[in-house]
């Protein structure tokens, strides 16, 4: 899913004082890095780098200059397990032991891939709770000589902190969830009363700047929705498919699908699926969905004895017929601004046609290795910066004109308004890339297609693996389909997310040999849970589901879904946990009943 963004919030503060510098990682010179300027001798202000974790270079960290060695300003990195760089962990600074100042640092440990699952366990979010309550106790302390002393300039270096931390987050590409721009507010709270002594005192024109900031409608729920749109079906022909759709963390759902098994005579032996993840709005990927295909079959390129390069002729014609259509649309009927990508499979009885425009992918599992994928279509390519650079355009921030985040899709009329550019060379072209391989009945096994939700959170192989090892253990296509959903859910996706498998004859079978591995695994599962609450009860303690998870992904377990790992497991470990946490409840009250009697008995003596 990708969403607009406005071009004015892609600007870097340029005040005297701050040079810019190209930072090592950022080969193409897109971001900008602040560093302290020689008028700057206490290192206050911020300097901006592209995080490790995010090699397309769209994510800004924050670090201290390292000419600050009291570590006053705070440290922002996503975390290893969270490629967005959303959920973030609150921890002391090194240099801090009075814990007067936080640092925002990244979350290393396999275990925090869980904490999107804590988050729908609990009410109140752990981690966000945590985090506020420390903010809170942290409000307490630090009165006496050091905070009057650093009152004295505290206002000046709050000014600038307030506005370095105002331009990082507009820098940002991505809105965050409204919990953690609480969480933000509530930092910053903490570190003006560590300046100033008392709470902030903002100027007219900041209230109205941080006003118009909560007045924005955030793109994201506080809890994901987690109810899945699912179906399935088959041709007849030994081939069968399934789809399943969930809204995620999103506010809306904005993608869209379409699966036809067989279609009109005279072309029953072909099929046709595709999704469309649209962005800012869903009028054009609902469209799409249901006229792409028209569009297709009007250019007269699908016909019985068929012609490759003729069908790959006629699919780009559709689709640039179909935008034209659109955009006379949008202009008599005032649509929303939105767009939509496309990522799309026709198979005939010879042939696989792969259709992609945008970044949703297609993929291809042959002889149990990924055969083939489509390459997304992203404003960093070079080619594709070459066609915006031409149509006058520009890559900022990984984005056309520093706002849309892919190069090509339907719809996204506001980027093709040159009338006198064709629209292939407009700076986001509608353009598909289509692709065709023979088919092979012995060796092919499936195909997936999915929105980027989906592919931001698990890659290629990872997924081909997964979906193999989930086919010899269940039947149903649409269970494999949610529980892809699902894992890419907590492994930190916070898009809409939709996917289709497509299963060829050769696909893996059900086998008993998995199903007894797979029955071992989730015993082993049981038991070791079992051990662990009971090591924790031993310790006088509460059990706790993050160190029971924590200790499962220590421990190693063989046999685990590849590409999944324990987080793909997670309805059995809460199954084990919750079973075992209600056993030793259960038993608490009978050791209580068994003593009463014989108290009751000695005292009638």
């Amino acid at each position: 899913m990708t969403t607009d963004f406005c071009p004015s919030a892609c600007t870097v503060d340029r005040s005297p004082g701050i040079h810019s510098k190209q930072p090592p990682s950022d080969p193409h010179g897109l971001l900008l890095k602040l560093r302290p300027a020689p008028s700057d001798p206490h290192g206050l202000l911020l300097k901006l780098r592209p995080a490790h974790s995010d090699p397309n270079g769209l994510l800004l960290k924050l670090r201290p200059a390292p000419s600050d060695p009291h570590g006053l300003l705070l440290k922002l990195r996503p975390a290893h397990s969270d490629p967005h760089g959303l959920l973030l962990k609150l921890r002391p600074a090194h240099s801090d032991p009075n814990g007067l100042l936080l640092k925002l640092c990244s979350r290393v440990r396999p275990l925090d891939n869980v904490l999107p699952e804590l988050r729908l366990l609990s009410p109140d979010p752990l981690l966000l709770a945590a985090a506020l309550d420390l903010l809170r106790k942290t409000q307490g302390s630090g009165r006496g000589r050091k905070r009057r002393g650093a009152c004295s300039s505290g206002k000046r270096l709050e000014k600038r902190l307030r506005g370095a931390m105002r331009t990082a987050r507009r820098a940002s590409n991505v809105e965050v969830p409204s919990f953690l721009r609480q969480l933000a507010k509530e930092t910053e709270k903490m570190v003006t009363f560590f300046f100033k002594g008392g709470p902030r005192e903002r100027d007219a024109g900041e209230d109205r700047d941080a006003d118009g900031e909560d007045a924005a409608p955030s793109p994201y729920l506080d809890r994901p929705v987690l109810e899945k749109v699912v179906a399935e079906g088959g041709c007849g022909r030994g081939t069968s498919y399934a789809v399943a759709s969930m809204q995620g963390w999103r506010s809306s759902m904005e993608d869209a699908h379409t699966c036809l098994p067989a279609l009109k005579a005279p072309l029953a032996a072909w099929s046709y699926y595709a999704v469309f993840d649209g962005h800012a709005g869903s009028s054009v990927a609902q469209y799409c969905s249901r006229n792409l295909l028209d569009h297709i079959l009007a250019s007269g390129a699908l016909r019985e004895e068929e012609d490759p390069e003729e069908v790959k002729e006629g699919v780009g014609s559709a689709f640039l017929a179909l935008d034209s259509h659109m955009h006379q649309l949008t202009r008599r009927d005032d649509w929303e601004r939105s767009g939509s990508t496309a990522a799309a499979i026709l198979i005939s009885p010879h042939h696989l046609y792969f259709i992609n425009c945008g970044d949703s992918r297609t993929l291809l599992c042959r002889d149990g290795t990924v055969a083939f994928y489509t390459e997304d279509h992203k404003p960093c390519n070079p080619r594709e910066r070459e066609r915006i650079q031409n149509a006058g355009g520009s890559v900022t921030l990984q984005r056309v004109n520093g706002s849309l985040a892919v190069s090509r899709a339907l719809g996204d009329f506001t980027f093709k308004e040159v009338g006198w550019r064709p629209q292939t060379e407009q700076l986001v072209s509608p353009e598909p890339e289509v692709y065709e391989m023979e088919r092979s009945a012995d060796r092919d096994e499936f195909l997936i297609l999915a929105c980027d939700g989906v592919w931001d959170a698990i890659g290629n192989e990872e997924l081909c693996a997964f979906v193999r090892s989930r086919l010899v253990v269940c039947e149903d296509l649409r269970e494999i389909c949610c529980q892809v959903l699902d894992l890419c859910l907590y492994k930190g996706s916070l898009d809409n997310m939709s996917i289709i498998l497509v299963c060829f004859p050769g696909a893996p079978q059900l086998s008993q040999k998995a199903l007894q591995e797979e029955a071992a695994l989730e015993k082993q599962i049981d038991l070791t849970v079992g051990e662990i609450i009971a090591l924790i009860r031993s310790r006088n303690e509460d059990p706790d589901l993050l160190y029971v998870i924590k200790f499962l992904t220590a421990e190693n377990l063989e046999g685990l879904p590849p590409g999944g790992g324990v987080i793909s497991k997670r309805d059995c470990i809460i199954a084990a946990y919750q079973k075992h946490i209600l056993a030793g409840k259960s038993q608490e009250p009978m050791d209580v009943v068994q003593e009463e009697p014989e108290k009751d008995s000695s005292s009638s003596e």
